[in-house]
């Protein structure tokens, strides 16, 4: 089992190693920032020497991911350790499939601006066929 996979919770174990089965969550559910990491490590991506969460606030600056919705997680039955009351950033689980599309388009030469670039053409795209 890879070193990432062992610091999963049981939830993001089972997100991880089934990531391509739809039936786990809709793309828009929400999922704390720390946990979309975990999972997006497991699935191989690189967020470099620094701080992943860093990296994310990164990606949202050049609009690559969406923002952060702010609220209360609640406890997760297999911790024993209760959740703060402080809110914290969520981004939806569709957000871990972005990870790994930029990730391989980073591995393949392309600068995070150039990706964000391409991500807003395609966009564009679609709003005109739609």
């Amino acid at each position: 089992m890879p070193k990432s996979k062992a610091r999963l919770s049981k939830k993001g174990q089972n997100l991880a190693s089934n990531f391509s089965r739809k039936d786990l969550y809709s793309p828009e559910t929400l999922l704390p920032t720390e946990e979309v990491i975990k999972i997006a490590k497991a699935a191989r991506v690189d967020f470099g020497p620094g701080d992943p969460e860093e990296r994310i606030r990164y990606f949202i600056k050049l609009g690559l991911l969406p923002h952060q919705v702010r609220k209360i997680s609640k406890p997760d039955e297999s911790d024993s350790t209760t959740a703060s009351a402080n809110p914290v950033g969520h981004l939806p689980y569709s957000t871990v499939k972005r990870l790994i599309s930029v990730d391989r388009l980073h591995r393949a030469g392309d600068s995070y601006p150039q990706i964000a670039e391409k991500f807003k053409r395609i966009e564009k795209r679609r709003e005109k066929e739609a």
